[in-house]
């Protein structure tokens, strides 16, 4: 089994997908409180990330979001060196100084695909991100999120979904899918 491991952060992708799984929540916390009172820097974060499992001729990706909006602490600095996008356990935190998790989420959802070329992959993952995207954007349409979701909307003008999709098909091909460079 080949476990490749990467972060995406910009471009475009239809591949057969089968085997969809539903979306989950993986990890989600909100200080509501601490966001209103917040009277230091705060510091968003967001980004898509995927793990490819080939085993044998079945191809398994999995796509994972993970969204931190943080609060740096008044002592200057980042108060909270944050996990690899995609390895959204709490253990690989470290509190640096005084900060505070103001909202964290993390969502997943994994299926399994054949390549039909180039062109139709780039079309189907495109299609697949933008309908896993549309949870996100739910989930942040809530009133309670709107620093959040006005962070969000920002931050996606700078890292469209569509240059996501080109990154994961560059690391489809680094991982052997696709048999140009």
């Amino acid at each position: 089994m080949t476990n490749i491991y990467f972060n995406v952060t910009k471009h475009k992708l239809p591949l057969k997908i089968f085997n969809k799984q539903p979306v989950k929540e993986n990890f989600f916390i909100f200080e509501p409180s601490k966001i209103s009172q917040s009277t230091y820097d705060q510091i968003y974060l967001a980004g898509f990330s995927f793990k490819l499992d080939v085993v044998d001729s079945l191809n398994t990706l999995s796509i994972f979001y993970n969204l931190q909006y943080i609060q740096v602490g008044h002592f200057g600095g980042l108060a909270i060196q944050l996990s690899r996008l995609g390895d959204f356990s709490t253990e690989n935190w470290e509190v640096i100084e005084h900060g505070d998790i103001l909202l964290f989420y993390s969502c997943s959802t994994s299926f399994n695909f054949k390549t039909l070329g180039l062109d139709k992959d780039i079309l189907s993952l495109n299609t697949f991100l933008i309908s896993f995207y549309k949870g996100v954007k739910k989930f942040l349409s809530q009133d309670r999120f709107a620093d959040a979701r006005k962070k969000e909307e920002e931050y996606r003008i700078e890292n469209p979904l569509e240059e996501i999709t080109k990154d994961l098909i560059r690391l489809l091909t680094e991982a052997g899918l696709y048999s140009f460079r």
